[in-house]
């Protein structure tokens, strides 16, 4: 019999921030556009610092590091973002041999996390082919120019987004997640696990 079972992705499947990273890279390899849009980078930090869980603080950095980039240009600075991140090789093997636990299993296996979902199907291709995974992230959107975000999947979110795709209100056997950000999802779950920093596995209750 088949079940759903949560995982949250960053900090759990792999250790790191894909999107922070993301970001980081897109100011690292352009110093040229950062030096000369700094006023617009510094008054989008400040933004961010003042609200980190918004979507719109979090959108304007985005866009202040993309505005003015053609579509070519995002795409082949994705791929390297991406490649980087993956030779970090922070993936959490006892998180990982969960998850295929529970592909064995034939359960529904729901990824959903905070990070854009276009990164998360880039960094693991392999899931875009598997019918028993379901990804929910972030979603970008252009706008002016640029990229800002059109819906940050963070708490609260991530019940609604989740809700909104399956249709359904899903609730879980189980969940694994590292942050208490994500109790609206680890409230669904009939057992809850904690991912700590070494990806070392405990129960949240």
């Amino acid at each position: 019999m088949s079940d759903d079972a949560f995982f949250d992705v960053d900090g759990t499947l792999h250790g790191g921030d894909l999107f922070g990273h993301y970001l980081l890279h897109l100011a690292r390899t352009r110093p040229l556009r950062l030096a000369l849009t700094w006023p617009l980078v510094v008054t989008a930090l400040l933004s961010y610092l003042l609200r980190p869980h918004g979507r719109r603080s979090l959108g304007f950095l985005l866009w202040t590091l993309t505005v003015g980039l053609s579509e070519a240009a995002l795409q082949r600075g994705t791929q390297r973002c991406l490649r980087a991140f993956w030779m970090r090789g922070e993936r959490h093997p006892a998180v990982w041999a969960a998850l295929e636990r529970h592909l064995a299993r034939g359960d529904r296996v729901w990824l959903i996390s905070g990070s854009p979902e276009c990164l998360l199907r880039g960094l693991y291709p392999r899931f875009d082919d598997d019918p028993r995974v379901r990804i929910i992230g972030s979603r970008m959107a252009p706008f002016f120019g640029g990229q800002v975000l059109a819906m940050r999947c963070i708490s609260l979110e991530k019940a609604r987004q989740l809700d909104l795709r399956a249709q359904r209100e899903v609730t879980f056997r189980v969940g694994y997640s590292d942050s208490a950000q994500d109790m609206p999802l680890l409230m669904r779950c009939r057992r809850a696990y904690k991912v700590k920093r070494a990806g070392r596995i405990t129960r949240w209750r």
